[in-house]
């Protein structure tokens, strides 16, 4: 899943939004850097939030997912799980430190809307690998959220 770069302008937009003082809207501008390839500023954003206990969970997921992507997969999980410890219903770092496999499938199929054979293609599996780890993450999921069956 490699993160294209942002053209100049929008890397422009993105240094010239204002700081926020609200913890939700640090969240926001960390977010921003995160889904524009801006790992380093992301991360620097994660650790500030860090402190604040109602970005707590969050802060430590978005420092996971800026951890994986620069290939420190165990330090990753260790994030992941501390986002599950400060907030024991954020589901999906539960899933992300059990299994980040399923994890990814879930996000590139419920919140990216690829197909089972797109995520198979990216991800160099099998349909069939998909629709099984798709389920197991699903069940997982249902489990962490006390059964809700929507999922």
């Amino acid at each position: 899943m490699e993160q294209k770069p942002l053209p100049p302008h929008r890397n422009q937009i993105l240094d010239a939004l204002p700081q926020a003082t609200l913890p939700q809207g640090q969240l926001l501008r960390a977010v921003l850097h995160l889904n524009a390839g801006r790992f380093a500023e992301a991360a620097h954003a994660g650790q500030q939030l860090l402190s604040m206990r109602d970005t707590e969970a969050s802060a430590h997921f978005l420092l996971g997912v800026c951890l994986e992507h620069s290939g420190d997969e165990a330090g990753a999980r260790n994030r992941y799980a501390a986002a599950a410890r400060a907030d024991p219903t954020f589901a999906l770092s539960h899933l992300r430190a059990r299994n980040t496999r399923q994890a990814v499938m879930v996000e590139l199929r419920f919140f990216e809307g690829l197909s089972l054979d797109e995520i198979a293609a990216q991800l160099l599996v099998s349909p069939a690998t998909v629709k099984r780890e798709l389920r197991g993450g699903l069940e997982f999921l249902r489990r962490c959220l006390g059964g809700f069956r929507q999922l």
